[in-house]
């Protein structure tokens, strides 16, 4: 009888010591910490692009530009005086000179052309005309009209032209082109050489009173 007591003692023992083994067993692992960064904060949305134009109005050219024989010569900005001259329009394309220009040692380009549109009557009519000269001499004439380079060193004075006019507004297009003879200071009795002109003008418009 003690001999199977102790046999059920010992095998109660046992059975307790497995289930403490399996208990221990079966513990689940400390959990593990992590450490998470926060997320990087976005960049901010670009400004977003202006809408104001940011080119400037077109302005008057600080200088004007004619093609003489291929080559550019460069004179001051171009003037454009309109007004009623009898019963036609008359215009007068010039530049708007230094006060330096009227010394002796002056050396800038200049220009002024008298041309009368005969068949223009009123000053606002003038857009899509054109001015057409062609002398029946070659000789020197004795006018202030023409295009006058390095001072007065050369007068070049129209011999078959053209000169046409496009625009309403405060400027105009002046369009030259044609043949000048270029007549010299320094040799007065020489013949005038045979000169090409052509060029496009922006010219600041000035009208009579009461247009």
């Amino acid at each position: 009888m003690r001999a199977n007591l102790r046999s059920l003692g010992a095998v109660i023992t046992m059975m307790i010591l497995c289930a403490g083994a399996a208990v221990g067993c079966d513990k689940s692992p400390s959990p593990v910490t992590t450490t998470v960064s926060p997320l990087p904060t976005p960049p901010a949305s670009p400004a977003s692009p202006s809408t104001e134009p940011t080119t400037q109005p077109a302005t008057q050219p600080a200088v004007s530009s004619l093609l003489i024989n291929g080559v550019f010569k460069q004179f001051p900005p171009a003037r454009l005086r309109l007004s009623v001259d009898g019963d036609h329009v008359t215009a007068v394309l010039y530049s708007a000179d230094p006060a330096a220009a009227i010394n002796d040692d002056y050396a800038g380009n200049s220009f002024y052309l008298s041309m009368p549109l005969t068949d223009v009557k009123d000053i606002a009519s003038v857009d899509g005309e054109q001015w057409r000269f062609k002398s029946i001499s070659s000789d020197r004439a004795d006018t202030t009209d023409g295009i006058f380079l390095d001072g007065l060193k050369h007068q070049l004075q129209p011999m078959d032209v053209v000169v046409r006019f496009e625009g309403t507004g405060s400027s105009m297009r002046v369009r030259v082109a044609g043949e000048f003879l270029d007549f010299q200071s320094a040799t007065p009795l020489m013949p005038g050489v045979l000169t090409l002109v052509d060029g496009d003008l922006t010219a600041d418009v000035e009208r009579d009173a009461g247009h």
